[in-house]
């Protein structure tokens, strides 16, 4: 597909999707204990069924539903005993914070549910699922304009300033501190292009 107006306006929109879903989850990650934002994030299939449905009228078969609630049943089975015996809450989190960060939790999670059925409905409207290269391509520019959005929010919070103060508190030492960060970055790069590659071939809910 031509790089056109359109298609620049819709990775501009994807990327800022993408950005604020990636600080939402950041957020709730922050205050909420890990296995409760686990299990929080196991919403997000449900979310997908629903926007996968609305926005490109994913057809459902027994098969398809009956996987969708073995699968959230199965993740809130698993995550029920960790987060309700868990204590490893940030020092100092207040109730108001606790609630927020579990609103972030829930958003984060119904924001990916709506991203992955835009993305399906940009490959099939616009880019038309030419081949993986270009679809490649375009999760390269979403990614690219959700970094630069990240950055600029970042900058505008001087969050910066606050990275070299996590780092020099960081039990590994700070080398191991940046390490971790490079390390989380390319995990997170081959997560999405995993995911974007079974949007492309089969579907949003599948991914």
């Amino acid at each position: 597909a031509p790089f056109t107006p359109t298609l620049l306006l819709v990775f501009i929109g994807l990327g800022f999707l993408t950005s604020v879903d990636s600080f939402l989850f950041s957020y709730g990650l922050s205050y909420l204990p890990v296995s409760t934002a686990a299990l929080i994030g196991s919403s997000q299939l449900a979310f997908t069924s629903v926007f996968s449905y609305l926005l490109v009228r994913f057809r459902f078969t027994f098969g398809s539903l009956n996987a969708v609630f073995a699968i959230t049943l199965a993740t809130v089975l698993l995550g029920i005993p960790g987060a309700a015996a868990s204590t490893d809450i940030a020092p100092g989190t207040g109730h108001k914070q606790y609630i927020l960060a579990m609103l972030a939790a829930i958003g984060a999670a119904a924001l990916f549910g709506l991203i992955m059925p835009l993305v399906e409905l940009t490959y099939e409207k616009i880019i038309h699922r030419s081949n993986m290269c270009v679809i490649l391509e375009a999760q390269i520019m979403v990614c690219l304009f959700a970094t630069v959005l990240s950055l600029l929010g970042m900058a505008f919070s001087r969050e910066f300033s606050a990275i070299h103060g996590e780092s020099t508190k960081f039990g590994s030492g700070s080398s191991i501190y940046c390490v971790v960060l490079l390390a989380s970055a390319i995990c997170w790069q081959l997560c999405y292009v995993g995911t974007i590659g079974l949007v492309f071939v089969a579907s949003a809910l599948f991914s």
